[in-house]
């Protein structure tokens, strides 16, 4: 399987993951639960970044998705590295930020 079909595919399932915790769902369900889903689909796009895969195929997993849309943006506003090493720490600051930024939210709601 070509790499960018595996990380479309990764893409898709965390989409899924994601998509039922909406902002009003982040009211009844656990904080910590919906900011770790956010964390993890934060973490398989900029996976998905860092590996090459151009922004238009990462979009068309699910264009309606607009949270999804909105992390790829940001995703893309990072520079993409070619050391394992960097790559790594850029994906795992790209997650903290988006679940720190999760948290905020949901804790501020």
């Amino acid at each position: 399987m070509p790499a960018t079909t595996i990380t479309a595919t990764a893409i898709a399932s965390a989409l899924l993951v994601a998509s039922p915790f909406t902002a009003e769902a982040a009211e009844t369900q656990d904080h910590l639960e919906y900011c770790n889903a956010i964390g993890s689909l934060a973490e398989q796009i900029m996976t998905t970044r860092q590996s090459g895969v151009p922004m238009q195929e990462m979009i068309a997993v699910d264009p309606s998705h607009d949270l999804g849309v909105e992390m790829i943006r940001d995703a893309f506003d990072t520079n993409r590295y070619n050391t394992a090493e960097v790559q790594q720490q850029v994906i795992t600051e790209f997650s903290n930020d988006w679940f720190a930024a999760c948290l905020d939210a949901t804790e501020s709601a």
